[in-house]
């Protein structure tokens, strides 16, 4: 999976070289991960990447952990226009567009293939141009990545087996219940999914 987003993400450096009119551009990535974590060594390749295939028409100078901020620093700054490419999980835009709010579910989709399906999904492409419009900031790129999981006090061996245990999610959302109502969620089904945005030029 880590090759899709690397491809996904190669494709949006291209854009940015296609459309730079300056014979060299400095571009700040703002992190807000844990260093080290999938998402901060994603992040980390992606901007080795650009510099290396930018053959010095453009910098991607990636500032790991959260040096700039948390993420909703990090995505306000993006807005201000003082860094120019983020990269992190979707579920953070429900902040300015409620309704990727359902990102945030967990188990709300059952494997990759019907994640892809949702980013693929007129729905999603709504929700991406209405944070362009509302935000100014465009989402590059998105791919499934990390499984989603469940912590719990107690141990549950089945969706189930513990019908008095509930997940904090929407009651008009009963497949992601941990009770009765639920369906049972498969083990490892993607609940993060990463992305890459930036602010138009």
């Amino acid at each position: 999976m880590i090759e899709i987003r690397q491809s996904a993400l190669a494709l949006a450096a291209a854009a940015f070289l296609a459309t730079s009119a300056e014979a060299e551009t400095l571009l700040t990535f703002g992190g807000s991960d844990a260093v080290g974590s999938l998402l901060d060594r994603t992040n980390a390749r992606f901007a080795e990447l650009v510099n290396q295939r930018a053959a010095g028409e453009l910098t991607v100078n990636f500032i790991s952990g959260e040096a700039l901020g948390n993420d909703i620093q990090v995505i306000e700054q993006m807005m201000e226009g003082s860094v120019h490419l983020y990269g992190d999980v979707l579920d953070w835009y429900a902040n300015w567009v409620k309704d990727f709010g359902i990102l945030n579910w967990g188990f709300t989709f059952r494997d990759n293939d019907h994640m892809q399906a949702f980013l693929d999904s007129e729905i999603y492409t709504d929700l991406a141009e209405r944070l362009r419009q509302e935000t100014g900031l465009r989402i590059l790129a998105v791919a499934p990545t990390q499984p989603r999981v469940l912590f719990a006090r107690k141990a549950i061996a089945s969706p189930t087996s513990s019908p008095a245990s509930r997940c904090g999610c929407p009651r008009s959302a009963p497949t992601c219940c941990c009770g009765r109502r639920s369906a049972p969620a498969r083990a490892g089904s993607p609940g993060r999914r990463s992305s890459s945005a930036s602010r138009p030029a």
